[in-house]
């Protein structure tokens, strides 16, 4: 089976990328995990079902908390995994250069909120069942909660 290729527009800059094999995406799903998944894992606790805290702000804020103290190293390695057979276009069209080291430090200087906005979409095409994820992270279900129904409803 092949691995799937997405690709995005983010502030005027086409980005590719290309799912991360399993290897790869196991190491980052295990770092993340222990990088943030106590204060997910915290936040879900609060929270009266997975649907709601996936709804929440909680959530959003919790993860901006926990990726606020990741160290450069634990970021520097997140990026170069995820960008593994990356591409870019600056100008939409034929020109598609591969996101290396060099290319990241040329596309994001100067501009480092669009580096984050592509990890972030970027993470999220590799972790699209990150309710799946969060799940795992909590634990159990409650009571009346059950693991497809609390995936079904946090999926978009």
């Amino acid at each position: 089976m092949a691995r799937e290729q997405r690709s995005t527009t983010i502030d005027g800059v086409w980005f590719e990328v290309t799912q991360l094999g399993f290897s790869d995406g196991r190491k980052v799903f295990v770092r993340l995990s222990k990088l943030l998944g106590p204060s997910i894992a915290a936040l879900a606790d609060k929270a009266p079902s997975l649907a709601a805290l996936a709804s929440s702000r909680g959530l959003s804020d919790a993860v901006t908390r926990a990726l606020g103290a990741l160290e450069d190293e634990d970021l520097e390695w997140l990026t170069s995994v995820v960008a593994k057979g990356a591409r870019y276009s600056l100008d939409g069209g034929t020109k598609r250069p591969m996101l290396d080291a060099g290319a990241r430090e040329e596309l994001f200087s100067g501009r480092i909120t669009l580096w984050g906005k592509w990890l972030f979409w970027a993470l999220s095409e590799n972790f699209g069942d990150f309710s799946e994820a969060l799940s795992a992270l909590r634990g159990p279900g409650r009571e009346g909660e059950t693991p497809a129904s609390s995936t079904a409803s946090i999926k978009s």
